[in-house]
Formats: C-alpha cells, sequence, structure tokens
C-alpha cells in the first residue's frame, strides 16, 4: 500500500500549530518541519490511504493501477480526500479538542466514503477510459438518476428490499 499524500500536502490543507498539537504527545509545539515528519502524522496518512483505497477498491470503479495514474487536479483532489482521512484521525487522538472541526470533518469524510465505496466517478480518468483501462462507465450523473428512479419505484411499491 502506498502512502498516497505526506506531511507535507497535510500541512498545506491544514494549520500546521493545529496538526502539531494533535500529533505531539508531550505537549510541545513542534517545528514545521518536525510536524511533517512526525510519526503520528505520518501513521495517520498511512491510515488514511488503506482506508481510501479499500473504499475505492470495494466501489469497483479504479484500480490502484488507476490512482497510481491520477496527476493534475485529480490528484490533488485524491490528496484532499486522504489529508481530510488523515485529520480526522489525528482530531480523534484528542477527542476534547477542535470538537466543530472532527464533527466537520467526520462528515465530510463519510461523505467521500460513501461515494468512493458506492462507486461513484469522482476522478477524470477519461484518458484511461478511452484506452480500455476502466471498465464501468456510469457517471455521477447517471449515479443519481438511477438512485433516484429506484428510491421513487420502492415508494411506488414496484420494488421490494
Amino acid at each position: 500500500m502506498a502512502q498516497r499524500a505526506d506531511g507535507g500536502d497535510l500541512l498545506k490543507r491544514f494549520d500546521a500549530d493545529i496538526v502539531g498539537a494533535l500529533a505531539s504527545d508531550d505537549r510541545q509545539k513542534p517545528s514545521r518541519a518536525d510536524t511533517a515528519n512526525h510519526a503520528n502524522v505520518c501513521t495517520a496518512l498511512k491510515s488514511a490511504s488503506g482506508r481510501f483505497e479499500a473504499a475505492v477498491l470495494h466501489g469497483e470503479r479504479y484500480t490502484i493501477a488507476n490512482l497510481d495514474a491520477l496527476d493534475g487536479t485529480s490528484k490533488e483532489y485524491m490528496k484532499d480526500i486522504i489529508c481530510t482521512l488523515g485529520m480526522v484521525r489525528l482530531l480523534r487522538r484528542r477527542p476534547g479538542a477542535y470538537k466543530e472541526l472532527r464533527e466537520e470533518l467526520t462528515t465530510e469524510e463519510e461523505n467521500h466514503m460513501k461515494l468512493l465505496s458506492t462507486g461513484v466517478d469522482v476522478f477524470d480518468l477519461d484518458a484511461h477510459r478511452e484506452a480500455g483501462l476502466i471498465d464501468q462507465t456510469e457517471t455521477t450523473e447517471n449515479y443519481a438518476i438511477n438512485t433516484r428512479s429506484l428510491t421513487i419505484d420502492k415508494l411506488r411499491g414496484h420494488l421490494v428490499d
């Protein structure tokens, strides 16, 4: 399993002082470089990368090779997701601290994982699709329409769970 985001990526997305406070066990404020390379930050991001890959593979939309091939804005979006997951793991280390931030990021994490694990198309891999590397071509819009249609059918009594 690859660590798909590093401490530098996390510090580009979240306040270094908050990340440092969450990572440090001695309540000392580490430097920016120490925070980015802190063992607890690395562990949180490795765990987040694993959770991300598990959701992606469960959704059967992308392969590990597809993730490795991401570039540009799609790669940055993947890092956004992983950093959010990693930050939630760091926030859990200090359950009484930053409650609003923890709740906000936990909700965001749940939404990301739901999309990825249900196979919604979230990354731009058109070149890979055209090359035949991705079999499924359902778009986010089609997914929403199909989900809405199933919900309406269930409400009308046409489908039984």
